[in-house]
């Protein structure tokens, strides 16, 4: 395992700890900010790393069968977590065609 991965599960163990706190203390605040910005920093090295598979554009079946993957997907996520998701829905809605149903029945 290479050092940083062991330096990321040693942060990971040790600021457990934190979910059991009612309050935090400044250091603690500094600690949690210093470990978002590590998070930070760590998913932007990777997103910029990821490349896509190919350039080439979708055809539009492709495009609508995706997107209407896509749609169900959060569709599901917001009632297994119980959130209204109408402003991320709404944008997929209006490239879906035919547009989807508003809920699952």
């Amino acid at each position: 395992m290479s050092d940083h991965k062991v330096q990321a599960t040693t942060d990971c163990r040790k600021n457990r700890s934190f979910t059991y706190l009612p309050l935090f203390s400044p250091e603690q605040y500094q600690e949690l900010e210093d470990i978002d910005t590590q998070l930070t920093n760590i998913l932007t090295k990777a997103n910029k790393e990821c490349h896509p598979i190919s350039n080439a554009p979708w055809s539009p079946a492709l495009n609508q069968a995706y997107l209407h993957h896509r749609y169900w997907s959060i569709v599901l996520t917001a009632k297994h977590n119980k959130c209204d998701m109408k402003e991320v829905l709404q944008p997929l809605r209006d490239c879906i065609t035919p547009v989807p149903d508003d809920e699952l029945e």
